[in-house]
């Protein structure tokens, strides 16, 4: 072998080693206010770190390593339907006018509101009685279940209230009472706040009884309420079957609040891997797809379609199918920051698939990733600089980022921190610059003297992309 075999065969083995990714750290756990939807975004997770061979005589552009999926939340950032300020007595009636006179004199032995609005009630087993009792009338039941409900507004109550969940359970969808089953669900979904009462709540077939009281469609409220309760209750539960065909019948509901909360609940079962056969089974991507191209369920359905991106490729094949890369580029337009978001970060997620590329080089992604990266907040910069980082390892998305003048753009996010976002777009660097023609529009734009200028970052993760990021802008066109 000659020298410069040798000095060759050296310089294939000095490969810069892979680092593996930082775990992600879970968000707090939040129960989202009425008009909240939306929790936290997705957990960041750094990009691998590429690992380029370095150049030769003659050399080609090493591929590199596209970025990882990003995170999926802890069970715990679920959505969580809010509990109820309170349970109102019904308008009074010549027929319930006596029921109402009755509950109104009870009311200050039932709850005593502090100051801070915060009830002071005790649970009083005389109520589990009355509502267990065959002795007791449907309108004693409803009052002892009125109570029962006001008292599990409270946080501090709902373990104190554990022992109910039996004997609720076994009620609900037992009477023949609207009124009653709504109370129920009522209390059941306050009760499903707190992770013991949620613990145990799981340990019953609650959600069975719950999916067919939404089958029967008993009314609209106990519909919605039974939704919310299962919207609870799925927040830490793996669902293989059961109420996912009934929640892909509820997602076309002529009713908004009621496809409103279906998709409460098939977000919280989106974020459970092990569930997302039985959502695809029963055909919920292809609703979700139509779902988000309507404003008024646009966040919820991209919110889910980011939960089930995290699924395996029988999983995210099926989105593709389903057609929803268009729909998730669209979502990018939206005026709401977090339907954004999570638009990204289904993006980044799927974009991850090697031989479904030529979806998102088919669509009009690049030109939107770069408006986002332009502008808005430095965290919805970084999700799209993730996307850019997997879609630049394909030669027509690195083509298209080029003729819609993006290498500029992508410059640009080297001139100032954070730095996660220079770090990120040194990557995206690396990648578009493995592709010859894209590589010299680099260099001619002056890749070079700002890519060196951070080799000597303060952050030692910008400074090791830089070197990364200049091995390929070195080798010659």
């Amino acid at each position: 072998m000659d020298d410069l075999s040798e000095l060759d065969a050296l310089l294939g083995e000095l490969q810069a080693p892979e680092a593996a990714a930082p775990a992600a750290v879970p968000a707090a756990a939040t129960a989202a206010a009425p008009a909240a939807y939306l929790a936290d975004p997705l957990d960041e997770m750094d990009a691998l770190i590429f690992s380029l061979g370095a150049p030769t005589p003659t050399p080609a552009p090493a591929p590199t390593t596209k970025a990882p999926a990003a995170a999926k939340p802890t069970a715990a950032d679920a959505y969580a339907a809010p509990a109820p300020t309170r349970t109102p007595a019904p308008s009074p009636s010549c027929s319930d006018r006596d029921f109402d006179d009755i509950f109104s004199s009870m009311q200050d032995g039932f709850n005593k509101v502090s100051a801070a609005g915060q009830h002071e009630t005790c649970t009083n087993n005389e109520d589990v009685v009355c509502i267990t009792s065959s002795r007791s009338s449907e309108r004693d039941k409803e009052t002892a279940m009125r109570r029962i409900v006001n008292t599990s507004v409270d946080a501090a109550n709902r373990p104190k209230l554990a022992h109910c969940i039996v004997h609720l359970v076994d009620l609900l969808s037992t009477s023949s009472r609207p009124a009653m089953n709504h109370l129920i669900a009522q209390c059941l979904t306050n009760l499903a706040l707190d992770d013991g009462c949620r613990a145990a709540i799981g340990k019953t077939n609650a959600i069975a009884k719950a999916v067919d009281l939404v089958r029967a469609r008993q009314s609209d409220e106990v519909t919605e309420k039974c939704l919310s309760a299962l919207a609870n209750f799925m927040s830490n539960m793996t669902l293989t079957a059961g109420p996912s065909p009934a929640l892909a019948d509820l997602l076309v509901s002529p009713h908004p609040a009621i496809v409103t909360h279906a998709l409460t609940c098939v977000i919280n079962i989106a974020f459970c891997s092990d569930s997302h056969p039985s959502l695809v089974s029963a055909g919920i991507p292809q609703k979700l797809a139509l779902l988000a191209k309507r404003p008024e369920t646009q966040a919820h359905a991209v919110w889910s379609l980011a939960g089930l991106s995290v699924g395996n490729i029988a999983v995210q094949n099926a989105l593709f199918h389903a057609g929803i890369v268009p729909v998730l580029v669209d979502a990018l337009s939206s005026r709401e920051t977090e339907t954004v978001k999570k638009a990204l970060s289904a993006i980044v997620n799927l974009s991850s698939v090697d031989d479904r590329m030529a979806d998102f080089a088919a669509s009009n992604v690049v030109a939107r990733l770069l408006d986002v990266v332009g502008g808005g907040p430095m965290d919805v910069r970084f999700l799209a600089l993730q996307a850019f980082q997997n879609l630049a390892l394909d030669a027509n998305c690195v083509h298209r980022l080029v003729q819609d003048g993006g290498v500029g753009r992508i410059l640009s996010c080297l001139l100032s921190p954070p730095a996660k976002n220079q770090a990120c777009a040194l990557r995206v660097l690396t990648n578009i610059s493995a592709v010859d023609s894209a590589r010299k529009v680099c260099v001619d734009g002056g890749a070079i003297g700002l890519v060196e200028s951070l080799t000597n970052s303060p952050d030692a993760e910008v400074s090791h992309q830089a070197h990364q990021a200049l091995q390929n802008l070195r080798i010659p066109v």
